[in-house]
């Protein structure tokens, strides 16, 4: 019997990864990723018996990842400013590094918002408790009921709503995809600023 082997499991989940960013899952082909991970679609089948099974692979493992990352960070033992900093220098890194990543996710959130389950199942991946009492601590407005929660959801926006409606804002700047990818970079600084400017 064959013995499946972890390189070429990781080629096919690079290739995939790619593939379904760009097309999703209903656009991805099968023919295609084994073609791009240099096997036939034989072999590709016999990694991953359906097209489903690697697309929700390739998918748990991009959102555990970049969740994996905030969780590292919102959990961590630093104080606020540099938490905040850190949040967000990390998520615009990533996102800036996979823009269609931020697209991905939350295309597929939309469309199939169980998905969340399985990384949700343990609540020590994201746990905000730590982070919202490091808000109460540091401002007595962030004791009234849901202040913590809309900081951090403006903390979620401002990093990734330039990435999502990239389409857009890069023809209303009139900047190229070079010069989009630089105003990214460059906006950390500006976000970490006007978060800590709320503390």
């Amino acid at each position: 019997m064959k013995t499946l082997d972890a390189s070429t499991r990781d080629r096919i989940l690079a290739v995939a990864s790619t593939v379904f960013y760009q097309k999703g899952l209903s656009g991805a082909r099968m023919q295609e990723i084994a073609d791009l991970a240099g096997i036939n679609k034989a072999m590709l089948h016999y990694y991953f018996k359906s097209k489903e099974q690697l697309f929700d692979t390739v998918f748990q493992q991009a959102l555990g990842q970049f969740l994996g990352g905030i969780g590292q960070v919102l959990n961590g033992e630093a104080a606020l400013p540099a938490k905040i900093e850190q949040y967000v220098a990390y998520t615009t890194s990533a996102l800036a590094e996979t823009p269609s990543l931020a697209a991905f996710i939350v295309h597929e959130l939309q469309q199939h918002p169980e998905r969340l389950s399985n990384q949700f199942s343990d609540s020590r991946l994201i746990n905000l408790d730590d982070f919202r009492q490091q808000l109460a601590d540091a401002n007595t407005r962030y004791q009234e009921p849901n202040a913590a929660e809309h900081f951090f959801a403006n903390m979620v926006a401002l990093c990734v709503y330039p990435v999502l409606a990239q389409p857009l804002l890069s023809r209303l700047l009139r900047q190229n995809e070079a010069q989009y990818r630089r105003f990214l970079r460059e906006r950390a600084a500006h976000i970490t600023q006007l978060l800590l400017g709320q503390l």
